[in-house]
């Protein structure tokens, strides 16, 4: 048992400041501003109708960006635990059918594409550690494609 739990990596990063510290502060701050406004000159048009635009706009790349994201990828030598929230969903190198990552992106998000849906979906997307430089990220989706095509090869 414990030759097993010593081939187990974490492959994310901690998402948590993310999905909630930074949206918090972010919707905070929009509401801080739109109560010192209406108690300071009252309901302007202008200024609210920009705090909710920019609150929409806030909500939208979140979710994109932050809310969609796994909170938890682990590496368990044959296969991968995946874990959103309270479902989780272990996958198999062998149901990978490619594996993509934003190399020509600012961001270093990696998708991996099933070749069935599951609990997660058909296209599930993590940020891997935050300690990887550039060449270690590259090496870790290279690393990736190329168990999952040994998967599918055997």
């Amino acid at each position: 048992m414990l030759c097993g739990l010593l081939n187990v990596k974490r492959l994310t990063g901690t998402p948590y400041v993310w999905k909630v510290i930074v949206p918090a502060l972010w919707f905070g701050s929009l509401l801080v501003i739109a109560l010192l406004s209406l108690r300071r000159t009252g309901f302007s048009l202008a200024t609210h109708g920009m705090l909710m635009v920019m609150a929409l706009v806030g909500y939208f790349v979140w979710r994109e960006y932050a809310w969609s994201f796994l909170d938890e990828v682990i590496d368990e030598g044959d296969s991968l635990f995946l874990r959103k929230g309270n479902i989780s969903q272990r996958v198999s190198f062998h149901d990978i059918v490619h594996i993509t990552s934003g190399d020509n992106e600012q961001t270093s998000r990696i998708t991996i594409h099933l070749s069935s849906d599951g609990k997660l979906g058909k296209d599930v997307c993590f940020y891997p550690s935050i300690d990887l430089n550039r060449s270690a990220y590259r090496g870790l989706v290279e690393e990736l494609r190329e168990r999952a095509e040994h998967a599918k090869s055997t």
